[in-house]
């Protein structure tokens, strides 16, 4: 069955205020949950730096989410950027995690990840041509 036979995908176009929520959250609870890795795992160095740089990335996702309105009409390309950033370290993560021998459940997380991203950067293209389309107009 193709997927456009499924329908209901119209209902799923987030809007500018709905992305905001999603990038701030994911960043946020991302944020928590690699501050709370890094406590318990101190001692192990690899995960220190794993830690340390998804925490990193949670702060830009942050950040994106308090400026989207701004950065979509003069700079989308960079929440783009943070996005394939995103999806490129939960990827090495998961090339980490395999090669590292760990556990099948352990690369679930950032997989979701990866989908979350995949997700969020469709929109984010949608929604700066639609920005940028009402700033044309305007300036017409």
């Amino acid at each position: 069955m193709p997927i456009e036979a499924l329908g209901g995908f119209e209902s799923m176009r987030e809007s500018v205020r709905s992305l905001q929520i999603y990038l701030m959250l994911a960043g946020a609870l991302g944020l928590l949950s690699n501050i709370a890795q890094l406590v318990q795992n101190i001692q192990v160095p690899v995960a220190v730096v794993v830690n340390l740089v998804f925490a990193g990335f949670c702060v830009s996702l942050l950040f994106c989410g308090a400026r989207l309105k701004m950065l979509l009409t003069t700079n989308s390309r960079a929440v783009v950027t943070v996005l394939h950033t995103g999806i490129g370290l939960n990827l090495a993560l998961i090339a980490l995690l395999v090669s590292g021998g760990a556990e099948p459940v352990s690369i679930v997380r950032p997989m979701l990840g990866v989908l979350l991203l995949l997700y969020l950067r469709a929109n984010t293209f949608r929604l700066a041509a639609e920005e940028g389309a009402q700033v044309a107009s305007a300036a017409a």
